[in-house]
């Protein structure tokens, strides 16, 4: 495999951006439609990929066409690109989903912390450990929400009950409703097809996603351009500049928890699972995990009548707890799905 480089792209929106959900919308059957507020990786991955394609017409578009099974194409898609992280940014500042076990009072000015403690039921059940709200006169939620800056997990790691910038998504996020008719081929309104679109827009036009990754050395990307991003054909301006990748260091062995940066698609035995496998030097013990994402799309070789199928995800800000019996260089969920497309990403930090 020859050798890959490191880049990471700015992307601004121009306009409101739409970001479907996991079903298809159909005019005729309802009239509401609803934009998430950050897309599924993979749809970053279909943005970036879609300039090299373009960019690439011997390295990449020819090669894409030729690939004869889907196999053969998630292959070849891994070795010519790969998302190493995904982000919203402001002013330069890497910011995340809080992990589910911060607790906020209904101002969010108290945070308080979950603590992992024993099942009583653990014979019963997968999981050693629980997740046991912290004892307050308040009424606090771990809701699923809000985000920090990355730069502060050091805090969220000594468990810091200040100085903790909380950011609601509603601070981060606005919606704006657009009224759409659907057309027929004569380019004509169809009776009974008038539909509404929630779009999506960064609040402070200091705000961007940023996306880090890696594409082999002989690929070319522009410096700055402009790229269709989410439903719609919205389109965005982004800039590409060189990454400095840092060495990882030795996780040694103890207790620490994992918390997920980007939905984790799992599985086992091509089943869907919410429990990762980090490999037989790792044991997951405990979690906490706010509802499931159901992750769709559609297979742009067969065109957009064709969807896929669904897979179920365990969203960002999941929590695990894990011991590590010994040193270790690496740590990656070994059952994953479509981790170079930017899934299953996380960020790890010893437990207290």
């Amino acid at each position: 495999m020859k050798t890959k480089i490191a880049k990471s792209i700015k992307i601004i929106p121009n306009d409101g951006l739409f970001f479907g959900e996991r079903k298809s919308f159909d005019a005729g059957e309802s009239n509401w439609i609803n934009s998430r507020n950050m897309p599924y990786p993979s749809v970053f991955y279909g943005a970036i990929f879609a300039i090299l394609y373009s960019e690439n017409p011997d390295k990449i578009k020819k090669e894409v066409d030729t690939q004869k099974t889907d196999e053969d194409l998630y292959k070849f898609l891994e070795e010519n690109l790969e998302i190493k992280d995904i982000y919203i940014c402001k002013d330069g500042e890497r910011i995340i989903k809080i992990p589910l076990d911060i607790y906020l009072d209904k101002n969010c000015k108290q945070i308080m912390y979950g603590a992992f403690g024993k099942n009583p039921l653990a014979d019963l059940d997968e999981l050693e450990y629980l997740l046991f709200p912290p004892q307050s006169n308040k009424v606090l939620s771990n809701d699923n929400n809000f985000y920090m800056y990355k730069y502060q997990l050091y805090k969220y790691e000594n468990k810091y009950k200040d100085n903790i910038e909380i950011i609601k998504d509603t601070n981060i996020f606005k919606r704006r409703e657009k009224i759409g008719i659907q057309l027929n081929k004569n380019g004509t309104a169809e009776e009974g097809k008038l539909y509404r679109i929630n779009y999506s827009y960064f609040k402070d036009e200091n705000y961007y996603f940023q996306v880090d990754f890696n594409i082999k050395a002989d690929i070319t990307i522009p410096k700055k351009g402009f790229m269709k991003l989410g439903g719609e054909g919205k389109t965005c301006v982004y800039e590409v500049k060189n990454r400095e990748i840092k060495n990882k260091e030795t996780i040694p062995k103890g207790n620490y928890k994992i918390v997920l940066t980007s939905p984790a698609i799992l599985q086992n035995n091509l089943l869907s699972t919410w429990k990762p496998d980090f490999g037989q030097d790792v044991e997951v013990k405990g979690a906490v995990i706010r509802g499931k994402e159901y992750i769709g799309g559609f297979d742009q070789r067969k065109g957009k009548e064709k969807e896929k199928a669904i897979k179920i995800g365990v969203p960002e800000g999941s929590v695990f707890k894990v011991e590590v019996n010994k040193n270790i260089d690496k740590l990656e969920m070994k059952n994953g799905y479509h981790a170079f497309k930017g899934f299953n990403k996380f960020i790890i930090v010893k437990e207290k």
